[in-house]
């Protein structure tokens, strides 16, 4: 069982119902996979093996001969990641099929089905986002090891609420190379819509009251507009010093 993290050592004091999750995601994995987990003192990324130990703590055989060290790939010749999208036209509130560029941009939604759920699906369907559904928290992480998402949207409870739930400790601890390039929503009903420091102390990029989830099409976009120019300098700044 673990019970302190690798990197700060601090005590993680897990709930029953945390390391029931963990222990059915650990029964999971695919085989040579890892289970990561966000401490919540270090916010470091925690990486576990299938019988539940920290990757990389197993001690090697003394009577297996060591293994030449594989060499690196080179990453070089690879394309960068991708640009996002400019979305300036969506401040002045009208949209237009033309304004659209014909791709397939995904949306992941953890949210139990119903009228608020459909709503968002709606509202994201509109500006040609794709929605796939997870089935569970551990769904939603699995999928995101082979999918690039734009955007991911969880209701707060989904999980049974932040603190017990391993998909937004999964987003918490995500390196930012990939982070800073999913637009995350959390919908909930003690939530502020459009409170930029409520989102910022739960890690996500927009925060939506349940009451307000008729008029998601507008928050939306308005979510969009003030996503992009806070990060666009900051991405094309990254891309001119040869970082992503």
């Amino acid at each position: 069982m673990l019970s302190k993290c690798p990197h700060c050592q601090h005590s993680l004091k897990l709930s029953d119902n945390q390391q029931n999750k963990i222990n059915k995601a650990l029964a999971a994995l695919a085989p040579g996979k890892f289970l990561k987990l966000g401490c919540p003192h270090c916010h470091k990324a925690i990486e576990l093996d299938s019988d539940g130990t920290v990757a990389g703590s197993k001690p090697q055989s003394d009577s297996l001969p060591s293994a030449p060290a594989p060499k690196k790939k080179s990453k070089k010749g690879l394309p960068p990641p991708p640009a996002p999208p400019g979305i300036d036209w969506l401040s002045d509130g009208e949209m237009e099929e033309k304004d659209f560029i014909d791709d397939v941009t995904q949306v992941l939604i953890l949210m139990n089905p119903g009228d608020d759920r459909d709503k968002i699906v709606q509202a994201f369907e509109k500006i040609n986002y794709k929605p796939v559904f997870a089935e569970s928290g551990e769904d939603g992480i699995e999928m995101m090891r082979f999918v690039n998402f734009a955007a991911v949207v969880m209701e707060k409870n989904y999980e049974g609420g932040l603190a017990d739930s391993l998909f937004h400790a999964h987003m918490r601890a995500m390196a930012m190379p990939k982070r800073r390039y999913i637009f995350y929503v959390l919908v909930g009903s003690d939530c502020n819509t459009l409170y930029d420091l409520e989102a910022l102390s739960d890690s996500a990029n927009l925060v939506v009251n349940n009451n307000d989830v008729d008029q998601f099409d507008l928050i939306l976009k308005k979510g969009l507009v003030d996503y992009e120019h806070l990060f666009s300098p900051f991405v094309n700044m990254l891309k001119e010093c040869g970082r992503k």
